[in-house]
């Protein structure tokens, strides 16, 4: 029926993958199943494209995805674990360690990036935590536009922060 709209797949499959880390066969794999409902349950006669109604498919199919494999990857790091572990988890990385990787991950960053951390860290009590995320980014936005940053490099900085974080997510969960 609409076989050229399967792009809208690998698109966001291509997406998905950059965002989680997920393998791209995996990820177009369940976009392509999105795309066969989508397919068996448009309707036609309503004033909608299929494209549209097929990226919202195939989206909410991979962030289901996403959030199962991301489960199931935490069952595996500490499903074999047993209560008297509780030592072991609190050493299962070394303070050097840790103050290693932040270091490595401080000097992989763009200098905005960079600068953006250090924001953070430095004002980290004046942001609420108990907000979603994207008041957190707001109320970070905001502090940057006030030291006069323009929104390119904004999000551009805030951007790679998250592609940073997200690596050293991935190194500690898996």
């Amino acid at each position: 029926m609409k076989l050229e709209s399967i792009n809208i797949a690998r698109k966001l499959a291509w997406s998905f993958n950059r965002l989680t880390g997920i393998e791209y066969a995996e990820l177009f794999s369940e976009a392509c199943l999105g795309y066969a409902e989508a397919l068996k349950d448009f309707d036609p006669t309503k004033n909608t494209q299929f494209s549209s109604f097929a990226w919202v498919y195939i989206r909410n199919r991979l962030r289901v995805y996403a959030k199962k494999e991301r489960k199931y990857a935490q069952q595996i790091n500490f499903s074999t674990l047993s209560l008297n572990d509780e030592e072991m988890i609190e050493n299962l990385f070394s303070i050097e360690e840790k103050q290693r990787t932040y270091i490595e991950l401080l000097q992989s960053m763009s200098t905005d990036a960079r600068e953006i951390a250090e924001l953070i860290i430095q004002r980290k009590r004046d942001l609420p935590t108990n907000i979603p995320p994207y008041w957190i980014r707001r109320t970070i936005r905001d502090m940057l536009r006030e030291q006069g940053w323009s929104w390119p490099r904004i999000w551009g900085g805030i951007r790679l922060l998250k592609k940073a974080l997200n690596h050293v997510y991935t190194l500690f969960i898996i």
